[in-house]
């Protein structure tokens, strides 16, 4: 009977899997490897400890929107906080598409547009990237016009590849669709060319943040939109009330106040990225992608026996099986002791 019932447009849907294996280092999931907790802990915890949690959570997160409006600049009216980007990506969905309506991005890319699209039963629609995973800007405005695509979701720099678009390149697309871009600048802060100072000049972007990658905060599960007032009014009208929890309001809040510390360790990133490339680079068994991100994406024929080198040492990350990504593994930055055993894996590897 329940069969049925189930909507068509999930049915055959899997639920996501995570790797749960113990393991010694954690690199397959782009999280930050530093706890900033450790670091300020003592001191924000007094704050935390007066919350009342007897009572629901400010519904318009009016404290962080401040504090995230205060290390961007801007302003705060133009912030909408969510649960995660997941939740954002819903939202944006549920306020714009309707059944049978088209939404567009490319392959490989974030695969939460395609999967909210097609709960929501729209049509999810993706244009391939070419073999450096770039995409193709006058296929995707075509695409974009040809299907009279209501958004467009880009990841920039994007997850897995690593890749980013120029600014010349998402203004072209701005000006020569009628469709709504959602830029999802969840790992902006490892590569610096964010849109958000033009969010004003553009009736048709949102811009889609995350305090889990660069601010060391996934477990919290804190995003945010930033966009102009005609989209704003939109969504704000179906996004759920209370949707953030105090506890995280109040620690979102409280690490944004500690910028030096949060720059400073996107800094250590970006430099232990550029070591781990110039390492990899000397491996010739393995293509290795540039990246603007807090990880790196590679290539080898012999990415099943480099898996299994790394499960042997208890070290997770992430292997793709199919399509596109058939034979790569990517890898999140580690700490310097955690990028030093990673790259000693991959050496004996290929010895």
């Amino acid at each position: 009977m329940i069969e049925k019932m189930v909507k068509e447009t999930i049915k055959g849907m899997k639920a996501y899997q995570v790797d749960n294996s113990r393991y010694d280092i954690k690199i397959d999931a782009n999280e930050s490897n530093s706890n900033i907790f450790d670091e300020i802990m003592p001191e924000i915890w007094k704050n935390v400890m007066k919350e009342d949690i007897n009572r629901y959570p400010d519904s318009e997160a009016s404290e962080l929107r401040a504090a995230i409006s205060g290390f961007i600049g801007v302003s705060a009216e133009k912030i909408l906080c969510g649960n995660g980007s997941d939740e954002l990506i819903k939202i944006i969905i549920d306020a714009f598409v309707n059944p049978g309506e088209a939404v567009l991005s490319h392959s490989p890319t974030f695969g939460m547009y395609g999967i909210s699209t097609r709960v929501s039963g729209g049509s999810y629609l993706e244009i391939e990237t070419d073999e450096a995973f770039d995409i193709d800007v006058d296929e995707l405005i075509a695409k974009a016009n040809e299907s009279c695509a209501k958004l467009i979701f880009l990841c920039n720099p994007n997850n897995p590849t690593g890749n980013i678009l120029e600014k010349k390149q998402i203004r072209r697309i701005l000006m020569e669709t009628e469709s709504i871009l959602v830029l999802d600048e969840a790992y902006i802060e490892f590569a610096g060319e964010s849109m958000v100072d033009e969010v004003d000049d553009w009736e048709n972007l949102i811009i889609m943040r995350t305090l889990s990658k660069a601010f060391g905060l996934a477990g919290l599960r804190l995003g945010y939109i930033i966009t102009g007032g005609p989209i704003m009014e939109v969504v704000k009208a179906i996004k759920p009330p209370y949707n953030l929890n105090r506890i995280s309001q109040r620690l979102g809040t409280e690490v944004l106040a500690h910028s030096s510390f949060i720059n400073r360790n996107i800094e250590a990133i970006k430099s232990e990225r550029e070591r781990m490339l110039e390492e990899l680079l000397k491996i010739k068994e393995l293509k290795v992608f540039p990246t603007k991100s807090n990880f790196i994406l590679l290539k080898t024929d012999e990415a099943e026996k480099l898996d299994r080198a790394f499960k042997k040492e208890s070290i997770l990350v992430r292997k793709y099986s199919g399509g596109r990504l058939k034979d790569c593994l990517r890898i999140s930055i580690g700490s310097r002791s955690e990028n030093e055993t990673v790259m000693a894996v991959i050496r004996r590897t290929f010895e």
